[in-house]
This record gives structure tokens, sequence and C-alpha cells, in this order.
């Protein structure tokens, strides 16, 4: 198991052996600490703060493109879930309508 930490005094208490890969060469007085990857999603260690992303190239104007968005955001802790749940519901409705695969979407659902 390797270490990460946004506390520079923790991370300098560890040995460079067993920190990330993303701060091992790290000089942790000068520098910036990194944008790593956590449990899916992306953790700024300078800011503390957690992030999603998504894959921007999907077609979401068919119901193939909003569940490959919905399926590859990967939220094991529940924090996107107000965004996540309204993809959800209308993937149901377009499932309850019929639609298929790659039909195009009316365009009072995408708003």
């Amino acid at each position: 198991m390797k270490w990460l930490s946004n506390r520079r005094e923790v991370l300098a208490s560890v040995q460079k052996s067993d920190r990330a890969p993303s701060v091992k060469s790290l000089n942790l007085d000068l520098e910036k600490l990194p944008i790593d990857r956590v449990l899916g999603m992306q953790w700024d260690t300078e800011q503390d703060t957690f992030s999603f992303t998504t894959n921007r190239d999907v077609i979401a104007n068919i119901r193939r493109g909003i569940l490959s968005v919905r399926v590859f955001t990967v939220d094991p802790l529940g924090l996107a879930a107000p965004m996540i749940l309204p993809a959800k519901r209308l993937l149901q409705k377009l499932c309850r309508e019929d639609l298929g695969w790659d039909d195009v979407i009316r365009s009072d659902h995408l708003e």
C-alpha cells in the first residue's frame, strides 16, 4: 500500500518508498501537492476537494449516450447522486416509452 495525504507533515513522516508515485519525488517544501485518483474520483490534495470527470465525447442526445455517461461515472460514496439521479430517471422514462438505444431523444426530455 502506498500513502498519500493532504498534509505535508504526514507525507514528510512517511518513507519515500512508501509514498504514492505522484508524491514520491515531490519537494514537499516548494511544490504543489498533486491531483490523484481515489475511489474513482479525482482528489485535489492541495485544496482537499473531490471532483468527477465524464467522457464528453459521448453522443448524449441518444439513450445509449446517456447510459454511457451514467455508467462511467464512478461514485462509491454517493457524492454525485444529485447529478446522477436525474439521468437515471430519464433513462427509466425513455425505457417506458420504448425508445431505441440509437433513437434521437426529443428536446423536451433533454431539458
